[in-house]
């Protein structure tokens, strides 16, 4: 995800080229990509999550 964090490494052609190869989806992920995450686990549809890990990476886990 494309985060203050990691907005300088990624701003590095090669790396963010190397990266783009890991990312089945490929494209870098940006906050807004988590929001949907984010707002079923705040609402009713998502009351029954629990203690799950939501892989939130375009498929690099894959």
């Amino acid at each position: 995800i494309l985060t203050d964090r990691n907005r300088a490494v990624l701003a590095d052609p090669v790396y963010e080229a190397a990266v783009l190869e890991r990312v089945p989806l490929g494209r870098i992920g940006a906050p807004r990509d988590c929001a949907g995450v984010a707002l079923l686990l705040c609402r009713g549809e998502g009351a029954y999550i629990n203690g799950a890990e939501i892989a939130v990476d375009g498929g690099l886990r894959l």
